[in-house]
């Protein structure tokens, strides 16, 4: 399922976010959950969310600083579906459960022109992202398309252990 929502910014600017349910095959999507969810996976600490908020996650990346990781076979049916054209970076981020939900600041991943944010949800939480203010829900195997220029923010879970999603920064010849 497709949803497509428009608003407009502060300068009476477009923006445009795609919402993609189901956006892998389920045999991708497994083979990724599995792999992340797997405890011989290599996670590491980051101290704050955004600017020094003290409120801890863990990534791991597939592609970093414009060069692939050992693994990056693994996210290759995203890249390929996604058309990317040149990748900034893929990473996955997990959260821990938290006893009350937690919003990070708004903040946006790079400041590059034409810059693309992509996040698929490895699985299904009561966490969120906002993006632009509209609330996209953590569901498993949906994917959400942005310009990395939209302001953005976590809302962490409560319901689960982890909240693992892949964020990816590109640029791709198609515009959204």
């Amino acid at each position: 399922m497709l949803h497509l929502t428009k608003n407009l910014d502060a300068h009476g600017s477009s923006k445009q976010m795609k919402i993609i349910d189901n956006f892998l095959e389920e045999k991708e999507i497994n083979n990724i959950t599995d792999y992340l969810n797997q405890n011989t996976t290599t996670w590491y600490f980051r101290s704050s969310m955004v600017d020094n908020d003290n409120q801890f996650y863990l990534t791991h990346s597939f592609y970093n600083h414009f060069l692939p990781c050992f693994d990056f076979d693994l996210v290759r049916p995203l890249v390929e579906k996604l058309n990317m054209s040149a990748i900034v970076e893929i990473r996955a981020n997990l959260n821990i459960k938290q006893n009350k939900s937690i919003e990070c600041k708004e903040h946006v991943d790079f400041d590059y022109p034409g810059l693309k944010t992509a996040i698929l949800y490895t699985n299904t939480c009561n966490g969120a992202t906002i993006i632009g203010g509209k609330r996209v829900d953590s569901v498993k195997n949906r994917l959400v398309i942005f310009n990395t220029n939209t302001k953005h923010k976590i809302v962490t879970q409560t319901d689960t252990q982890k909240r693992i999603i892949i964020n990816m920064n590109f640029y791709h010849e198609t515009h959204y």
